[in-house]
């Protein structure tokens, strides 16, 4: 969203809690803060700063984000050290090719894709399966096609949804 505040013009915190019709306290740590501000308030500073179709498209990213730290942070206790499924298992295979082939750490990739390496590790190793966004986003960076993974993904995310209804 900061980077929607410098393509507005770089209005200060104030104005844009003027125009958005909230306090400035809100809107400082909607744009700052370290938690992800409510889908309300993204909403309406976005559909300020750039209109309804810019909108839209950050509510999707801030969806697979609340969809993201559920799967990390809501997991339940019983299922934190589950084994990947088949199709997730097939997902980290896939992956874990395309990183050998890298020529980078995976430190740097995890720089240039904008996480953190403790995710990238994270992810690697299975302990959980990202939202499309975030693996794409590495796919990319690591030099695959997202194409071709995004089958496997939503495989291992259905896989995943049934794991858990099933338990």
């Amino acid at each position: 969203m900061q980077k929607l505040v410098l393509e507005s013009g770089d209005p200060s915190v104030a104005a844009i809690a003027k125009i958005v019709h909230c306090s400035h306290q809100a809107v400082y740590k909607a744009l700052t803060g370290p938690n992800l501000p409510s889908r309300t308030i993204t909403k309406t500073l976005v559909e300020a700063l750039a209109g309804q179709e810019a909108a839209k498209e950050i509510l999707r990213l801030w969806t697979d984000a609340v969809d993201e730290s559920r799967s990390v942070d809501s997991t339940p206790p019983d299922q934190k050290h589950q084994k990947p499924g088949p199709a997730h298992q097939q997902l980290l295979t896939v992956l874990g090719e395309l990183r050998n082939r890298s020529r980078w750490k995976v430190e740097l990739h995890a720089n240039r894709a904008s996480m953190g390496r403790s995710t990238v590790y994270a992810i690697l190793a299975g302990r959980y399966l990202p939202s499309w966004t975030t693996l794409e986003r590495l796919v990319s960076q690591l030099g695959g096609d997202p194409a071709q993974f995004r089958q496997l993904w939503e495989l291992a995310f259905d896989e995943r949804r049934t794991r858990r209804r099933g338990q």
